[in-house]
């Protein structure tokens, strides 16, 4: 649960603008994908987030897409 509970305070901090935007990296999408799903279908259908939210994480299977989503935020 501590995994969900860092991604979720990070995800409204940001949301909320409390802390600046840093990249939020989900390795493995098959992983997040139920959670992503419930995000698409139950946050948003209720707007408890704009579209706009769902923009604030990134997906990665391997370290080397880590790296890459890093050094793109960061060339921005």
């Amino acid at each position: 649960y501590g995994t969900l509970d860092e991604v979720s305070e990070i995800l409204g901090l940001i949301q909320t603008r409390k802390t600046r935007r840093i990249p939020v990296i989900l390795v493995h999408k098959a992983f997040w994908q139920p959670l992503i799903d419930w995000f698409e279908n139950t946050l948003l259908e209720q707007k408890m987030v704009d579209k706009e939210d769902l923009e604030l994480y990134s997906f990665a299977e391997t370290p080397d897409d880590v790296l890459e989503i890093i050094q793109k935020f960061y060339k921005k």
